[in-house]
């Protein structure tokens, strides 16, 4: 069996190939210059499959891309003839916890997203100024936003993440928890 054979086995999200009828779709960014042909486009269902699919991208020594919102003009969230991997499609949960002004948000989440989730409970998030951006890639950057004079940049906010090391591990953390303003 084929490492990538026994890939698929493991991972329970889809695999998008270029010859899949979804590819353009899946490939496709906010900006259009910035899309690139992956060899393939994994969409995870879960912490398990994102761990898998960074062990497959290094056992094959393929480049990997993380998508979150695809909103990077620079193509940092897409990869020629490697593996993109699309947190957007089942990673994009988001659970308010007003008691304790606190967001648990899956990396896949756009910041519209956790807005519209947030405001229903009299909150505001300190995210970035573009609704359609995706949370992951936006912390990365370090994240500016309406509230940063107040609350500082997105990433000072946030209290955990999850995180999947090179060798497809990860640390005994679970969701990406972010500070909330009322």
């Amino acid at each position: 069996m084929t490492t990538f054979e026994l890939f698929k086995n493991v991972f329970k999200g889809e695999i998008i190939e270029p010859s899949s009828p979804e590819y353009s779709e899946a490939i496709a960014c906010w900006a259009k210059n910035a899309e690139r042909n992956a060899r393939y486009v994994l969409f995870p269902s879960d912490e398990q499959d994102v761990s898998e699919a960074v062990k497959f991208a290094t056992t094959i020594n393929l480049p990997l891309a993380v998508k979150s919102g695809g909103h990077n003009p620079s193509g940092a969230s897409s990869v020629d003839d490697g593996v993109s991997m699309d947190l957007n499609k089942h990673l994009d949960e988001v659970r308010i916890d007003s008691e304790r002004n606190l967001a648990y948000v899956g990396g896949g989440a756009l910041w519209r997203t956790v807005d519209s989730a947030a405001i229903k409970h009299g909150l505001a998030t300190p995210g970035g100024t573009v609704n359609y951006t995706g949370v992951g890639g936006l912390i990365l950057a370090g994240g500016f936003g309406y509230l940063t004079g107040k609350h500082g940049l997105t990433i000072d906010n946030v209290i955990q993440a999850t995180v999947v090391l090179a060798d497809g591990s990860t640390p005994p953390l679970k969701l990406l928890i972010l500070n909330f303003s009322s």
